[in-house]
């Protein structure tokens, strides 16, 4: 398994040099490309920290020019984690859902997979109670048709997490060049991003290990009330998610 240090020396060779060959350069709409489309660590480093990093590197055409070793300084900031563990809302236990058990799957499902607010979630799940999921005890019923649904809803709010493990399953399904032409459309599409962020991105993809455990799932067989939710007793290494 490479090591970080070569992790971004590999990634520093792929991508394109400017003129003198020494340097790449970044815009700050290529910071926020890079860091919401599966290079950085969003769970540990927020934007703010990320685009500090570069702050150093600031010249005067408001432009990020780094040499290798500075490109290899902010290796901390990069995901090197698991990267095929999609959310699949298909597998989500079906029946009754106490508003303890639904916390623990917002926070430890929900949560890394999109950008829903929990205020919106809870929202959601108040919406559906009084249009008639729920039980005589004002839990939260979930069918085909609200997994559906909340499938939907986290593919509208995608979390960088999300948006990583997609292009490792495009890469994985249609190689180099179809990532790259996803790439290229999205970023005509959405952002004024460069050449140089599109092939840094790709290059740390095709280095992501993705043989590291998968996350733990939640078991909610168990009843679990408001006040006290035993974490051990929620967990399970197989079968279907959440039940």
């Amino acid at each position: 398994m490479a090591t970080p240090y070569e992790t971004m020396l590999y990634i520093w060779d792929k991508i394109p040099k400017n003129p003198d060959n020494h340097t790449i350069t970044y815009s700050d709409a290529d910071l926020i490309y890079l860091y919401h489309e599966g290079f950085v660590n969003t769970r540990k480093f927020s934007m703010k920290d990320w685009k500090k990093a570069f702050v150093p590197y600031l010249g005067k055409d408001q432009k990020y020019t780094l040499n290798r070793n500075q490109f290899l300084a902010i290796r901390k900031y990069r995901y090197n984690g698991p990267s095929d563990e999609m959310f699949d809302c298909s597998r989500i236990r079906e029946g009754a859902w106490t508003d303890a058990q639904l916390t623990v799957f917002y926070r430890r499902s929900v949560r890394q997979a999109s950008e829903m607010p929990e205020e919106m979630f809870w929202k959601l799940i108040n919406d559906l109670k009084k249009n008639g999921y729920s039980d005589e005890n004002g839990n939260m019923i979930f069918d085909a048709d609200i997994k559906k649904g909340l499938s939907y809803v986290v593919a509208q709010f995608p979390s960088p997490r999300t948006r990583l493990e997609y292009k490792v399953k495009t890469l994985r399904e249609k190689g180099e060049e179809g990532l790259k032409a996803l790439e290229q459309k999205k970023t005509k599409s959405q952002f004024s991003v460069g050449t140089t962020a599109v092939e840094t991105t790709l290059a740390s993809l095709q280095k992501l290990q993705s043989s590291a455990p998968k996350a733990s799932q939640v078991d909610t067989t168990q009843t679990a009330t408001q006040e006290e939710v035993d974490i051990k007793k929620l967990r399970k290494p197989k079968g279907k998610l959440f039940g």
